[in-house]
């Protein structure tokens, strides 16, 4: 029974926080920091629960319902941290993924929203052959529309995706003749957020070149998020283009 309220409370504590996290009140970092101590102290109840039941079971010695209920979800922390852990081995540990490594898209309003805990938008070149070899298929893509027709497209992307657009007197910029428009994603459980920036460049004969960098504003891993928020918006890009075509 008191294994059971003692799990309960981690529960408890966790959906505390992801309300703490989601709310954006505060510095960010401790809720991470709590979800963090949290998700520990759960993972140690439950290995003694579980070590626990295992010398009961040895003895001969029957569970009532709770120990059983108890024992269930002692199964639940450890899957979570099994899993984050494999997941975390097949990504580098970096948080800044762009298509253009050599000349990545500046961020500019998207610094207005960040707090001082947040990762930096200053990229670091140390990311690139990490990126490279995790990630070789997150390039730039070049499209055979002016950067205006492009940018049509990918306003008509972002807002399938359920891109906010972080926003200015003009939700498009300009950056050296290059069109850009910054936006922000907040993951559904943990409502972490991640911003986006996208730049269209025009290049000869009246094509266009295309640039995104995604970036997390906490942890040092991004578990292979950023990338995979590239291709899928790419992916939903090059379905907006031909579909007008």
């Amino acid at each position: 029974m008191n294994s059971l309220i003692w799990q309960s409370a981690c529960i408890a504590g966790l959906l505390m926080l992801v309300v703490w996290n989601r709310s954006e009140i505060g510095d960010p970092k401790w809720p991470l920091i709590g979800v963090g101590v949290m998700v520990c102290a759960w993972l140690l109840l439950a290995l003694t629960i579980i070590v626990s039941s295992l010398w009961r079971f040895s003895h001969g010695i029957q569970g009532n319902t709770l120990s059983m209920v108890s024992l269930v979800l002692a199964v639940v922390p450890i899957f979570a941290v099994v899993a984050f852990v494999i997941t975390a081995q097949k990504a580098p540990a970096i948080h800044d993924i762009s298509t253009d490594t050599a000349n990545p898209p500046e961020f500019v309003l998207a610094k207005q929203s960040r707090h001082h805990s947040h990762n930096s938008l200053s990229y670091d070149s140390a990311n690139v052959p990490l990126q490279s070899q995790a990630y070789p298929h997150i390039k730039p893509v070049i499209i055979s529309q002016e950067p205006p027709v492009v940018m049509v497209s990918v306003m008509a992307a972002m807002n399938k995706l359920d891109w906010q657009l972080h926003k200015n007197d003009s939700d498009v910029g300009s950056a050296n003749d290059a069109l850009v428009v910054e936006a922000y994603i907040k993951t559904p459980l943990l409502g972490f957020v991640d911003d986006v920036v996208v730049r269209i460049t025009p290049e000869e004969s009246g094509t266009s070149r295309i640039d995104v960098r995604s970036v997390s504003r906490i942890g040092v891993s991004d578990l292979g998020a950023n990338a995979e928020r590239i291709r899928l918006f790419l992916n939903v890009l090059s379905g907006q283009i031909n579909g007008q075509e």
